[in-house]
């Protein structure tokens, strides 16, 4: 079975492999869905120029002194109307007299306006030889569009121009890109949120419980050391951790030390196996604290701070003891985080 550890870089793996495979699909399809956008707003469009067309300028489309007039506006060079048009729609606007431009928002070297460019092929073949409107890619002064294009007639139904509108694709991309930028961004924010998540239920909290943090070697128990090895034969009572043991205690082996240890060979059976890693001078140091408590429940941290092992270490301990049905557990739950566990012996 996988640890905590190697689990967490599968798992961010298949996270970014599945970001991955899902942010290329949606730009295919956006870059899909953006031409045919495009080609509808186009159409759309050339409808609402149409009528605002009408609305500025009534009357019929005519031409007169070989320029091209709408009622008695002439729009030869009428830069007015198409920046209207422009700024209303966000689309280039473009009005043709027969098959050459008369009036654009189209400007050639970036100041100048292409008036007096010839129509693309698409207009003669698909527009004005028809006399039909005409939907599609086209390009124009070498930017492509989504075209939509209207002939224009006069009052004896005589084709005469054309109204262009080109929406350029990129226009409705740079909405999608910023769609997707922020979709971005909110997916690396829950990525990086979940693996925080993760990583506090599979590595922090087990830790937390336990109330440890690095702590890996237990620590050794420090024995007092006496000064003067004179002070033990000068006097009979010698020092043991700060109590004074009298003559009396002296003849006692161990001082009870012998008692212990055969009520714990009995308790726990002098022939029973421990597990690798555990030692049994350490499992009886442990058992016999708890005993002293019984009439008390203690957590991982009073049984490590009262033997002067690592917290870690009485874990395994107490562990071994609950599966062997030798403690009691008690669980107290909190907020947040894993319940803390109080220990009792069973006597």
């Amino acid at each position: 079975m996988l640890s905590s550890k190697e689990k967490l870089p599968l798992l961010m793996a298949g996270i970014i492999l599945l970001l991955t495979i899902g942010l290329l699909t949606f730009i295919f399809f956006r870059d899909r869905s953006a031409t045919l956008l495009a080609a509808d707003k186009a159409r759309t469009d050339l409808d609402t120029a149409e009528t605002i067309i009408d609305l500025k300028y009534p009357g019929s489309w005519n031409i007169r002194e070989d320029k091209l007039y709408k009622g008695q506006v002439c729009i030869d060079d009428n830069t007015v109307l198409v920046d209207y048009i422009e700024d209303l729609l966000g689309d280039t606007c473009v009005i043709f007299k027969n098959n050459v431009s008369v009036s654009t928002t189209v400007q050639v070297n970036g100041c100048e306006r292409a008036i007096g460019v010839y129509a693309p092929y698409e207009v003669i073949s698909k527009v004005l030889e028809p006399g039909r409107c005409y939907t599609g890619p086209v390009e124009l002064s070498g930017k492509m569009h989504q075209a939509a294009y209207r002939p224009l007639t006069d009052e004896f139904g005589q084709i005469i121009g054309v109204l262009f509108i080109g929406c350029a694709p990129h226009t409705i991309l740079d909405g999608a890109n910023k769609m997707v930028g922020l979709t971005g961004l909110m997916l690396a924010l829950l990525v990086g949120l979940f693996t925080r998540f993760f990583t506090a239920r599979t590595t922090t909290q087990p830790l937390q419980e336990d109330g440890v943090v690095n702590d890996r070697m237990p620590t050794v128990r420090q024995q007092p050391i006496l000064d003067s090895l004179d002070i033990a034969n000068e006097d009979p009572r010698v020092l043991d951790g700060g109590n004074e043991r009298s003559p009396e205690q002296e003849q006692v082996p161990g001082y009870g030390e012998e008692a212990e240890s055969e009520w714990f060979d009995a308790w726990l059976g002098p022939q029973q196996e421990l597990p690798k890693g555990l030692n049994r001078i350490t499992l009886k140091q442990i058992v016999l604290f708890m005993k002293e408590q019984a009439e008390n429940k203690v957590t991982i941290p009073d049984v490590s701070e009262a033997v002067s092992l690592s917290k870690v270490t009485v874990r395994h301990y107490l562990d071994y003891l609950a599966e062997c049905d030798l403690v009691e557990i008690e669980k107290q739950y909190g907020s947040v985080g894993r319940p803390l566990r109080f220990f009792k012996l069973k006597l």
